[in-house]
């Protein structure tokens, strides 16, 4: 079984968890991209630089330009490129993407970054955005209080540590036990008592849904960046919202993706997802996703970066994810 989105089970409790609201998100989108070429436009950025800030810098003006316009990425890809190749020949993972941006500049790179997978835990993401800016017009909402179930869901591989007594507790509690703990009972609680709050973040952002209880694999990494992206450059939320937000992702208790190969006097705000697909008939083990995407607040140098994996073993999977994240973090500089 998976985290929050599993498979194996009856086609409607899929369907239910596969993509948080399903019945209520609204709309999809694709991630828009300015053509390569000799027409192509550079990437420029103005972003606000004002210092007040500790996981934000909002931003004024940009344009972007396809991959194709960074060749100062070249070797940054073909590193990556042969990472995975050799992960794949070592049957640790079946299928990696990466998408990197550098947040100084808006440049970026990626591997395979517009394959889907399961999104999974990630869009618990979705859910603390919801929450926040349906706060900016009731300020009183964080404080309300939803009523929690303690249970551990038998399906999620990694458990929640800290789970919630069972009894009434504050939104503001629920959403921190999702994010720190990837609870899913919080979450499905959250999601119960604002499905158009959550609905309307779908339909703001663009971001794409699943068309059918069969169709799992429906978010990229570079789509799925647009979330830590709205929050990072201030555009959706409040600036004092979107900081409160990066600020909360920065206490996910997951160590073992892209954060167990960063300094810790990094700080880095980030989220997983787990996904398992067991055969119905007769429970074989199918395959497992494992993805970790965020923001590594390099000193000078702050980047997101997102690795999606589909494999057999966890293990295997966090390990990948940690290489390229070592690799990743190696490479970036001040002149990238």
């Amino acid at each position: 079984m998976s985290d929050l989105w599993r498979a194996g089970g009856a086609k409607k409790k899929l369907w239910a968890a596969a993509i948080l609201a399903a019945a209520f998100l609204l709309g999809a989108g694709a991630e828009y991209a300015i053509s390569a070429g000799k027409d192509a436009i550079k990437p420029f950025v103005v972003r606000e630089n004002s210092g007040g800030y500790k996981f934000i810098n909002p931003i004024l003006v940009f344009t972007i330009g396809d991959k194709e316009n960074f060749p100062q990425y070249a070797p940054l890809e073909k590193t990556l490129t042969d990472y995975i190749q050799n992960t794949k020949a070592a049957g640790k993972a079946t299928d990696v993407s990466v998408y990197f941006r550098n947040l100084k500049n808006e440049t970026w790179t990626g591997i395979n970054e517009e394959d889907k997978y399961a999104p999974s835990s990630m869009l618990k993401v979705a859910v603390l955005i919801a929450y926040l800016k349906l706060s900016e017009s009731d300020p009183s909402l964080l404080s309300k209080k939803a009523f929690y179930e303690e249970k551990i869901d038998p399906g999620q591989y990694f458990k929640p540590k800290h789970p919630l007594a069972t009894g009434w507790h504050s939104n503001e509690e629920l959403i921190k036990n999702m994010i720190d703990e990837s609870d899913n009972v919080s979450v499905l609680t959250l999601i119960d008592n604002e499905k158009d709050g959550v609905a309307k973040v779908y339909h703001d952002l663009e971001l794409p849904t699943p068309k059918s209880p069969t169709d799992i694999d429906f978010m990229s990494a570079r789509l799925y960046s647009r979330l830590f992206r709205v929050l990072y450059n201030g555009t959706y939320l409040s600036k004092d919202l979107s900081e409160r937000a990066l600020s909360i992702l920065s206490g996910t208790d997951f160590d073992k993706g892209i954060k167990g190969a960063i300094p810790a006097s990094i700080v880095v705000a980030h989220k997983f997802g787990e996904r398992t697909l067991y055969n119905t008939t007769d429970g074989r083990l199918l395959e497992r996703q494992l993805h970790d995407c965020g923001i590594i607040y390099k000193p000078e140098n702050p980047y997101f970066l997102c690795v999606m994996t589909r494999g057999k073993n966890f293990d295997a999977l966090e390990s990948v994810i940690s290489g390229i994240s070592d690799l990743v973090y190696k490479n970036v500089s001040l002149k990238l």
